[in-house]
């Protein structure tokens, strides 16, 4: 296939498919153009040409091109959220410049263990890459089906079968919190998921060793359930002047839940959230929001599993990329 193809098939011209396959990051297309123009290259197997004629110069068969899985850990294929997307966005872009090629994109969530392992066993990869949170039973089904295996995700657990790549989601919650600390909220609620997530437990530690109350509400990491979770907390009469959500996601439903109760961001209730996706700077008002480097977690995540097919290497690696807080408008003193 060439670049020719690829742009008949998705309509455009072909300087926009070689703009969006050498720069991931342009404004040549829209989102929605360049999610059509990955999922042509993905279902071609295309790789640059560039690679290819790498690959003649060394006397390689075309049979050597590797093939990756992405696995979306605990997302179903109708709500893919944008930290996943940007995510994903960036491992296959890393691949494909590497000649490598993602040829599945595996949505778990909702799966039981039996159906997973039943996808995992039809599905003939080189590697695979799994992001965001899996529980143990799951993982254990990866690791046996796959000796190639990178968890890229925001929890850095120890394992000696496979890589991790991750940012840590525990120091992105004290840091959270240590904000609203600083700036005098002592009534500081949390809105997201609490079942194994560090995010929670960042806050509930902090919590207790301050002598605080909690204010907690199980939610969804989305808008509807940041909505959904904000309402909880105003309907059983939780008084708080900060507000913690698990992403930005969630974030943006509590904002919206909180105006339809006539309260304002930042004046009424200050706002902190995890990721820093795209949205989150165009957002009214600007998020402050802990920035998670997501585009570099992917090219790590894509480098670590090409270093693993191609050196035979099987040591595991555990690579951690910091996080950093970004102060904007949804946040202010008591």
């Amino acid at each position: 296939m060439t670049l020719k193809d690829i742009a008949d098939k998705v309509g455009v011209s072909v300087s926009t498919v070689s703009r969006v396959l050498n720069d991931q990051e342009t404004k040549a297309a829209s989102r929605k153009v360049k999610e059509q123009i990955w999922r042509v290259v993905r279902e071609a197997g295309y790789t640059p040409n560039t690679v290819a004629r790498e690959l003649r110069s060394r006397r390689r068969d075309k049979t050597e091109k590797k093939y990756i899985a992405c696995i979306y850990a605990r997302t179903s294929n109708h709500r893919v959220d944008s930290f996943f997307s940007q995510l994903a966005a960036a491992i296959e872009y890393e691949l494909f410049k590497n000649g490598y090629v993602m040829k599945y994109s595996i949505y778990a969530g909702g799966m039981d263990v039996e159906t997973f392992a039943n996808v995992l066993a039809g599905t003939d990869v080189d590697g695979m890459i799994v992001m965001g949170r899996f529980f143990d039973e799951q993982m254990r089904e990866v690791v046996e089906k796959m000796k190639n295996v990178v968890y890229v995700s925001l929890s850095g657990t120890e394992s000696a079968n496979h890589d991790v790549v991750f940012s840590d989601a525990y120091k992105a919650a004290q840091s959270v919190m240590r904000e609203f600390y600083r700036l005098g909220h002592r009534h500081i609620a949390y809105v997201g998921e609490k079942r194994r997530e560090m995010r929670y437990k960042g806050y509930h530690d902090f919590v207790q060793e301050n002598g605080l109350e909690e204010l907690s509400a199980d939610a969804e990491q989305t808008m509807d359930g940041g909505c959904g979770g904000t309402e909880k907390l105003l309907a059983a009469g939780q008084k708080f002047s900060a507000l913690f959500c698990a992403n930005d996601e969630a974030a943006m439903g509590a904002v919206k839940a909180l105006r339809s109760h006539g309260l304002e961001v930042p004046r009424d209730v200050s706002v902190i959230s995890v990721d820093d996706i795209d949205v989150a700077s165009y957002f009214s008002p600007m998020l402050t929001t802990v920035h998670i480097p997501i585009n570099e977690l992917g090219k790590q995540a894509a480098r670590v599993m090409i270093d693993r097919i191609s050196n035979a290497r099987k040591i595991a690696l555990r690579v951690e990329l910091p996080s950093s807080l970004s102060r904007r408008d949804s946040c202010k003193e008591k």
